[in-house]
């Protein structure tokens, strides 16, 4: 509460302050106006004074913002003219120079027209070589470009060449191998032609029961069987006895190879597939007596064959059987 008195009477104080100011100011304007004395007060003029205060506003504030650019951009304006009357001076003096210098000159207005057309001429003239030298530059490329088709095909020719050099070389040792080849088969049939004719002879002399007397084999592993004293061709006998003579054949050329590989090379697998089918059974019977004489040469001689009658004459039978889920293989 003592606070508040407090700033009641610092507020009081504040009024009473400002309250003296006021009347010191009322006293002072009372003064002016006694010294002033009594006026006579003229509305219609108040009036029309005002009114043309009020259309000059416009005009006042135009003049107040030219004033103000005037001012701001006038030392802008006087040096740019100050500048430009330097400039205009200058120019005065280099056109009177340059004017000075033409008059000694001793220009030729015929001279310079005939001046004027011969540059023509030449300019025409450097543009038709110009042109001329563009379209021989180009040629120049063109035939740059061929030269280098050129040079990249004798290339080629060249690596075709060195091919062909080499698959002659291949060729070369393959007529050589060739005619060795052909030597070697000459040597090895007239080695073993007559051993493979001598066997094969005498297995189908065995097996035809006499009926034919032998097999003869040519340099081309062709060959030909006697009948009557007489080698035929075998176009001339059935398919059985030519199969049967095909199965002489492969026994004698087995063991011809057997005895050129030497004792310590020896073959001990011999196979043969269908070999029964186009046999009567008499012949089918030797055919297998044949065989067991050549298990004495070979430890296993296998034999594919779909005649059953033939089974009970193997020691071992492998049996392929066939059912809906496969097949499975059984020894017998």
């Amino acid at each position: 509460e003592q606070s508040r008195l407090l700033e009641l009477d610092r507020q009081l104080l504040s009024e009473s302050n400002q309250l003296k100011l006021l009347e010191a100011r009322i006293t002072a304007d009372e003064l002016i106006l006694r010294e002033i004395g009594e006026i006579q007060f003229d509305e219609q003029a108040y009036q029309t004074l005002k009114s043309r205060l009020t259309a000059l506003e416009g005009r006042y504030r135009e003049f107040l913002s030219q004033t103000n650019y005037l001012d701001k951009e006038w030392p802008t304006t006087e040096a740019a003219l100050l500048s430009n009357q330097t400039a205009i001076q200058q120019t005065q003096q280099d056109l009177a120079a340059c004017q000075q210098a033409l008059q000694q000159l001793n220009f030729d207005e015929n001279a310079y027209a005939a001046a004027k057309l011969a540059l023509a001429g030449f300019t025409e003239k450097y543009q038709a070589q110009s042109d001329q030298l563009r379209g021989l530059e180009k040629t120049g490329l063109e035939l740059q470009a061929e030269q280098e088709k050129s040079l990249e095909k004798i290339r080629s020719n060249n690596r075709i060449l060195a091919q062909i050099s080499d698959k002659l070389e291949e060729v070369e040792l393959l007529r050589k191998l060739a005619e060795m080849l052909g030597l070697f088969k000459t040597e090895i049939l007239e080695k073993v032609s007559p051993g493979i004719t001598r066997e094969a002879s005498e297995l189908f002399t065995r097996i035809t029961k006499g009926k034919y007397e032998g097999i003869l084999v040519d340099e081309n592993f062709d060959f030909a069987i006697a009948d009557g004293g007489v080698f035929y061709p075998i176009d001339r006998f059935s398919g059985g006895e030519v199969d049967l003579a095909n199965f002489c054949l492969r026994i004698a050329i087995t063991k011809a190879i057997m005895d050129l590989s030497g004792s310590g090379h020896r073959m001990e697998f011999l196979a043969f597939d269908e070999i029964f089918g186009s046999q009567d059974e008499e012949r089918r019977l030797e055919m297998m007596l044949a065989l067991h004489y050549l298990q004495e040469q070979f430890r296993q001689i296998y034999i594919v064959s779909h005649i059953d009658s033939l089974k009970d004459y193997f020691p071992h039978l492998l049996e392929v059987q066939f059912a809906a889920e496969g097949s499975q293989a059984l020894w017998r």
